[in-house]
């Protein structure tokens, strides 16, 4: 699997943040998760405002246990954002540039996690499938 080229430029302008709208991701390794890093984001890097293609690229999802997260409904969330990391990419919802509510983590390996978030830690009703097929659901503390 090729690595992302994070050396792009980019223009984090949150005068321009608009909800996000759908599109076509491209799929890990055929495991139906969208790529974990955006062309462009740096680790730490937070983006508030989509452009066309990012929008194709990472909003249309279809959670594994829709019961947990509604996806419509957190994308045209106020708090939502798209928050890069050296391994993964975090999609939900952030309070003070921390996960806080419900949010969805995808991480290179394939492995992923839906669920609720409370100060940058898995907190509450979630689900897990890590990257050997092996699955939890429950709570978290």
């Amino acid at each position: 699997m090729p690595t992302p080229d994070l050396r792009a430029p980019y223009n984090n302008n949150k005068e321009n943040h608009k909800p996000p709208s759908g599109g076509q991701p491209p799929t890990l390794g055929g495991a139906g998760v969208p790529p974990a890093a955006p062309i462009g984001m740096k680790k730490g890097m937070t983006k508030f405002y989509l452009n066309d293609e990012d929008k194709r690229k990472y909003l249309d999802y279809d959670p594994i246990r829709p019961s947990i997260i509604n996806w419509e409904e957190l994308k045209n969330s106020d708090n939502f954002a798209i928050k890069s990391y050296k391994d993964s990419v975090y999609r939900g919802e952030l309070k003070e540039s921390k996960r806080d509510g419900k949010g969805i983590i995808t991480y290179n390996s394939s492995r992923v996690y839906e669920g609720e978030w409370q100060g940058d830690k898995r907190h509450g009703i979630g689900y897990e499938r890590f990257s050997n097929e092996n699955v939890y659901e429950g709570e978290y503390y």
